[in-house]
């Protein structure tokens, strides 16, 4: 009988008048409430019916490598371990898609790896589902709480030590009251972790002074590639360093972490592949051991939080990284029985440092701040000095001279070709800053090309600069920086374009002419007309003259990702 009845094909599916269904059309009877009875399977049948009609539709006939990129890309969108939401596995909806949808992303180990004591459940199914993929775990503590941990969770993680990837474990964990690791997660950190490339010990606010980083996994870590510790001093046994890449240490904002500066390079010494090193909140204090000399030849940047400009000399001075970005903050200090300063860098650097063959430099004072802000690049990689909180600046008019000089015998500016000095608002006029100084300063830069001065009032300011360049010095009456082709000034309160035309016309005469000069002086802001100025007066010495001074530019540091 059942060999008589056509197939159920697709066409006969989409045509309701061809169905044979008890009751359809036909009014209730004994016989159809019986069969109704008889069709349990009824769902079943709907859902395959459904299954049918999800694969015919293209967004579910996607393969399977593309279905593991769109899969793979919402676990990177949700890769936050230390958001609230992280290990909750909130992006997983997509596995109720379909069913062929469900399959893959079951199938998918990868997928399954994010980890978190904060939802134990989820965890202990990505535990399963994740089969030998690398895993991150994140330990959760809360501030205030002291909710015990999932020992459920913990217990099945031990067993997969192996697959650890990332680590995150809040500091007052790893230092409890008897100085030791909390006993919940003891048994997980002695172990070896050989596949752990990130070690992330966060910060959680706690009134107690800073601790020493303890063994973990038995310093059985030969993959770390980044470790981050927040209020805690990392030591020469905490983990191996042979392969990390980043290295992080932070204090407190008003409790700052300090480390020895032996200690420091010790550490330092273990790391030969190192490429990043930041210190947030955290300083360096002088040490009496002797200090090593260490080459980290891929060390890209160093970024130090405000340290005494002693103490910096002796850091920086015993690291040779040729091609490394510094990002420094400093103390100055005033040499004993001189009036120079020390900024952090050391007067006689190796041939092979950071701080050799400075190309750029910009000098900015920022006397409303009591600070100076030292910025530029050498040949490889850019740099970046911020000088606050130290002696001679409290009174940055009265002392800039010093600090002028200074500057110009501390870095070295042989092949110095662009310069830039800026001054900001102030309580009363620079002083000190005549040719006299300006002509020892710009000596020491042979190679100049392009002069930026920005002066936001003091007319003296950039008197004294023309007056040095235009004048001729030495037994061969020669011109400072022979090679300048580029002037621009801005915000000058004297009428400084009689000197550059002086400047201009000199050097013209000697062969090495000015090739462009940019202006912004509010003493052409009463004129309609350029021609009524002394504009047309200056183009006849300049190549090109122009109202518009260029934007002075920031270093551009490498961007981190921690």
């Amino acid at each position: 009988m059942a060999s008589q009845c056509p197939p159920l094909t697709l066409a006969r599916f989409l045509e309701p008048s061809t169905w044979a269904l008890p009751e359809l059309l036909s009014p209730h009877t004994e016989e159809g409430r019986s069969l109704a009875g008889k069709l349990g399977d009824f769902d079943s049948s709907l859902a395959l019916l459904h299954r049918y009609r999800n694969a015919m539709l293209p967004i579910h006939r996607l393969s399977i490598d593309v279905l593991h990129l769109i899969f793979q890309y919402l676990v990177e969108e949700y890769d936050s371990p230390l958001n609230v939401d992280f290990g909750s596995n909130t992006w997983n909806h997509v596995a109720h898609v379909s069913h062929y949808w469900r399959g893959v992303a079951l199938s998918s180990p990868t997928l399954w790896t994010q980890i978190s004591t904060r939802y134990p459940q989820s965890a202990l199914a990505c535990l399963k589902r994740s089969c030998d993929a690398p895993i991150t775990f994140v330990i959760h503590r809360r501030i205030g709480t002291s909710d015990e941990l999932p020992s459920e969770v913990l217990s099945a993680v031990l067993s997969h030590v192996g697959r650890l990837c990332r680590v995150y474990i809040p500091c007052i964990m790893l230092h409890n009251s008897a100085g030791e690791i909390c006993e919940e997660i003891a048994p997980l950190l002695r172990q070896p972790a050989p596949m752990l490339h990130t070690l992330y010990v966060y910060k959680i606010s706690s009134h107690e002074g800073f601790q020493t980083l303890p063994t973990l996994f038995q310093a059985a870590t030969p993959c770390l590639r980044t470790l981050v510790v927040c209020f805690m001093r990392p030591t020469l046994e905490s983990l191996a360093y042979t392969q990390l890449r980043k290295l992080f240490i932070r204090g407190r904002k008003r409790d700052r972490l300090m480390l020895d500066t032996s200690h420091l390079l010790k550490i330092l010494q273990k790391c030969p592949q190192l490429e990043v090193l930041k210190l947030f909140k955290a300083g360096l204090q002088a040490s009496g051991e002797d200090l090593p000399r260490i080459q980290l030849p891929n060390l890209r940047l160093v970024d130090l939080a405000r340290t005494s400009a002693s103490v910096l000399v002796d850091f920086v001075g015993h690291i040779e990284s040729p091609k490394c970005a510094m990002c420094l903050s400093v103390s100055p200090e005033k040499c004993v029985n001189t009036n120079s300063y020390l900024f952090g860098v050391p007067n006689d650097l190796e041939h092979q440092h950071a701080f050799r063959d400075i190309k750029v430099l910009h000098v900015e004072f920022k006397s409303d701040y009591n600070s100076v802000r030292l910025t530029g690049a050498t040949q490889h990689a850019p740099f970046e000095i911020y000088a606050s909180s130290g002696e001679g600046l409290d009174d940055i008019p009265a002392s800039a001279t010093h600090l002028l000089r200074s500057i110009a015998k501390t870095f070295d500016l042989a092949s110095l070709e662009e310069f830039s000095i800026a001054e900001g608002a102030y309580s009363h006029a620079f002083g000190g800053l005549t040719r006299s100084t300006w002509v020892e300063v710009l000596e020491r830069m042979p190679m100049l090309q392009t002069l930026h001065i920005r002066s936001c009032q003091d007319a003296a300011f950039s008197r004294g600069i023309l007056s040095a360049l235009s004048t001729p010095t030495g037994v061969t009456s020669r011109l400072l920086c022979p090679k300048l082709e580029v002037l621009s000034i801005a915000d000058d309160k004297h009428w400084s374009s009689l000197q550059c035309y002086t400047l201009a016309e000199e050097r013209l005469k000697r062969g090495s002419p000015m090739k462009r000069l940019s202006l912004r002086l509010p003493t052409y802001e009463h004129f309609e007309d350029v021609e009524d100025t002394d504009l047309p007066v200056l183009r006849k010495v300049i190549e090109s003259v122009e109202l518009d001074p260029p934007n002075i530019e920031s270093p551009v540091f490498p961007t981190i990702a921690w």
